[in-house]
């Protein structure tokens, strides 16, 4: 058993999503089960998740479903429109997250803590990373610039700062060009 679960939300173009920000607590309760804990019916054993096209009508069930992922290790999220702002807060077990093509991501808040592959490809957002003592393979895809018309160079600074322990770290030409080029 795999325990993977594939949901996409796809429904064609939307013209102009509406915006929202989404706030993910994952594997809030302790999994582990002691002689007298059962789990209970809600609970799922899912360890992959994919999630495509969240939008403002469905981020709010997606959130109620996955605070029952008790053993989620992999969350991949891809192509929600209209997500402005993502906040994930995991307690444990989570080790590879991915983020892709969410054009209207401006900021995104991450705490976990047993993180070990971070995998990122969109506008260059505001990010507070916490907590990535174990991450060991980044890649930061940044191709379209920033994604907020006043970019500072300590923005970028500080992700790096929250990725100094990683042993691979993949970046794309335009962090080269724009950010590293004019310091070399």
């Amino acid at each position: 058993l795999k325990r993977k679960l594939l949901l996409d939300f796809s429904l064609g173009k939307q013209e102009f999503p509406r915006q929202f920000g989404w706030h993910l607590v994952l594997n809030s309760r302790d999994p582990s089960p002691s002689p007298t804990h059962h789990p209970s019916p809600s609970t799922f054993f899912i360890k992959t998740l994919n999630l495509t096209s969240v939008s403002y009508l469905t981020n709010q069930t997606v959130s109620s479903l996955v605070s029952n992922f008790h053993s989620l290790e992999s969350l991949t999220i891809t192509k929600c429109n209209g997500l402005r702002s993502l906040r994930i807060d995991d307690v444990s077990n989570l080790q590879n997250l991915t983020i892709l093509d969410c054009p209207q991501l401006k900021s995104l808040y991450i705490e976990a803590y047993e993180l070990t592959s971070f995998r990122y490809r969109g506008l260059l957002c505001w990010f507070s990373l916490r907590g990535l003592h174990f991450l060991a393979d980044a890649m930061l895809d940044f191709r379209e610039g920033p994604g907020y018309s006043r970019f500072e160079y300590q923005h970028f600074d500080l992700l790096l700062l929250a990725m100094r322990n990683v042993k691979i770290l993949t970046l794309c030409r335009w962090i080269f060009e724009a950010i590293i080029s004019p310091w070399l």
